[in-house]
């Protein structure tokens, strides 16, 4: 009987192919043994960095303040450095774009929540001739839809606001709370988080967030059209007039207070104090109003989007602006995050 025969070549195939597992192994064992055979007191005797510390590495940054008040200059030139670098870093364009998708999926059955609610207490008549206010803010198209929703339901029964009241309200909420949740999503990368919290406890937060959202956007409308017609009537003529310049810093101080309780709440985090909000919050209500008054005029007298995308210029005006609102509330989450790093000292107690 002859015997088998192995070639060299089929050797050296063989080895060939088992060498990477075998160096896997061997650097796997040293690794592991590693570990088992480092000395504890290398681990456990190795100091704690204190704020202290961090202030005598880097004096002159704020790394022993205990509010952002009190951190100096060259602090803030890192703090807004960085916040720069974060952007790109956290990809916000692309973060603020996913919101951007899931609000539009509740935008009409938002308009439903917010029409029927506003014609509860106000005539429609009257508040349809006052939109032209709200032009100011946002884009011409977007009032535009408003006011048809408006005068849709001003057709119908008064006492059917009610019922459209409530099953609007009920659908937009189950709409509009996947929105919600992607901007806690957002949120927590500029915070630097991971989701942490329970399915029912997330959900309850996004509900309440997004009702919330929806009352405020009533609010605002009834500040900026429904109080200068309602001082009027009464012939409150004199206080009419100095509400108009009023609205604009009423507006901007509860966008900012909306804002900063957004930060302080939102994120899977510690919360914070509120000094340590109250700035971002501040920051992103001058500029979501501001940026919003510029954007509206471009939309009005540069861009004119109903030539170039026809029936779509409205819808796509919206998105623009639901998407830069969006941008600006991450920012400025951005902003006191890199605040709050800032600072070696702990900012939630």
């Amino acid at each position: 009987m002859k015997r088998p025969t192995v070639s060299v070549k089929s050797v050296t195939s063989l080895l060939g192919r088992a060498a990477p597992w075998v160096g896997l192994a061997v650097v796997t064992t040293l690794w592991r043994r590693s570990l088992r055979t480092a000395p504890r007191s290398d681990l456990d005797l190795e100091p704690q960095a204190t704020p202290e510390v961090f202030e005598a590495a880097e004096p002159g940054r704020g790394r022993l303040a205990g509010s952002p008040y009190h951190i100096p200059l060259r602090g803030w030139r890192d703090i807004l450095w960085r916040t720069f670098k974060e952007i790109e870093r956290d990809r916000l364009p692309a973060v603020a774009g996913g919101v951007t998708f899931y609000s539009l999926l509740a935008l009409f059955p938002a308009i439903g929540v917010f029409v029927s609610l506003y014609g509860i207490f106000a005539d429609f008549e009257a508040m349809h001739a006052q939109l032209y206010e709200m032009s100011k803010v946002i884009p011409s198209e977007v009032v535009n839809i408003i006011g048809d929703q408006m005068l849709l339901l001003a057709s119908r029964p008064h006492a059917s606001l009610s019922v459209a009241f409530l099953v609007s309200l009920l659908l937009s909420l189950w709409t509009a709370n996947a929105g919600m949740k992607a901007l806690f999503d957002g949120l927590n990368i500029a915070y630097g988080e991971r989701e942490k919290r329970t399915f029912i406890k997330r959900t309850a937060l996004s509900y309440g967030f997004t009702f919330a959202a929806l009352v405020f956007l009533v609010v605002m409308t009834a500040i900026l059209v429904a109080a200068p017609v309602a001082l009027a009537r009464v012939g409150l003529y004199e206080l009419a007039l100095i509400w108009v310049p009023l609205r604009w810093m009423i507006l901007v101080a509860m966008a900012a207070a909306a804002f900063s309780f957004i930060y302080r709440f939102a994120p899977c985090r510690a919360s914070p104090r509120w000094r340590w909000v109250t700035i971002g919050g501040a920051f992103a209500a001058c500029l979501w109003l501001g940026g919003s008054m510029v954007f509206s005029w471009y939309i009005n007298n540069i861009a004119h989007f109903d030539v170039t995308y026809g029936a779509l210029g409205a819808v796509i005006g919206f998105t623009m602006w639901i998407w830069f609102s969006i941008m600006v509330v991450l920012l400025g989450a951005e902003l006191n995050a890199e605040i709050e790093h800032q600072t070696a000292r702990d900012s939630t107690t």
